[in-house]
């Protein structure tokens, strides 16, 4: 094994100091205000504990979906606060475990327009749906628009469409991806 030294600029105190504490883009502002409590709460889930949008921890997040008992609203808000967040793939798992239609159809939505085959096939599964070949061209049509390459490629397998899925794979190995 060869060693390679690399060379790193030294870096001045004040490239980390653009602001001041109360600013919020401020690195060194942002280092000060992070105190081991503050740290703490942020890992432990309890940050914005007033913000409609706190998350679960994992735990938390565990229990609930594991709940037998877990009440339809609590998980319908739970799910709705992983949208909120743009974590889709939880918001799915409390919308299914409540049968809240209305949330998956937006996941299901959402991960069409965003090209996301994984999100899109699980949203569909959550409803009870089998994708059609239509389905699955247009979810690689965007993923390919969105520049998710590897999420068009299955797309275009899954659809059978040998044309666009070679398309696609010409286009994975000009980005210099072996496959």
């Amino acid at each position: 094994m060869s060693s390679r030294s690399i060379a790193v600029p030294a870096l001045e105190p004040r490239s980390f100091d653009h602001g001041s504490p109360q600013e919020p883009s401020s690195c060194a502002g942002l280092v000060r205000r992070l105190t081991l409590p503050r740290i703490m709460t942020i890992f432990s889930g309890e940050a914005n504990v007033k913000s409609k949008t706190a998350l679960l921890t994992c735990l938390n997040k565990r229990s609930l979906l594991n709940d037998p008992d877990a009440g339809e609203r609590e998980l319908i808000t739970a799910g709705d606060r992983f949208m909120a967040e743009g974590m889709q793939a939880d918001a799915l798992r409390f919308f299914s475990k409540a049968h809240h239609t209305e949330g998956m159809e937006e996941i299901l939505s959402r991960a069409l327009q965003e090209g996301d085959l994984f999100l899109y096939r699980a949203a569909a599964e959550a409803l009870g749906r089998k994708p059609e070949p239509g389905d699955y061209r247009e979810v690689g049509r965007t993923a390919l628009e969105a520049g998710k390459l590897f999420f068009a490629r299955a797309a275009y397998r899954e659809a059978s469409d040998e044309s666009m899925q070679e398309q696609v794979e010409q286009r994975i190995r000009e980005n210099g991806f072996d496959i």
